[in-house]
């Protein structure tokens, strides 16, 4: 994928459908975190370091409710690391 192509477009690209129908697959269309089957499956990014170039490693199929469940993980640890930085900068202001 060429770097330039947004997200969006990337995610409903013929390239995107086919890893998509793969992971699936290769998962046994089951969510790899709670084992349902038999409903709505997405495919999770770990991280977007390698969009247009995951590999398995890189994403995890996950029902809707676990997906959730990874996003507000992924978005709170972002706060957490955010935090953890500020405190940092603040302990190093004041000579620690």
């Amino acid at each position: 994928m060429a770097r330039s192509l947004s997200y969006d477009a990337y995610i409903n690209s013929l390239d995107w459908k086919r890893k998509r129908v793969r992971w699936l697959a290769s998962a046994g269309y089951m969510c790899q975190r709670c084992g349902a089957q038999n409903i709505t499956l997405q495919v999770h990014h770990l991280h977007y370091h390698t969009l247009g170039e995951e590999t398995d490693k890189d994403v995890q199929v996950l029902c809707i409710k676990c997906h959730e469940i990874a996003d507000a993980l992924r978005l709170m640890e972002r706060r957490r690391q955010r935090w953890a930085m500020s405190e940092f900068k603040r302990k190093q202001r004041r000579g620690w």
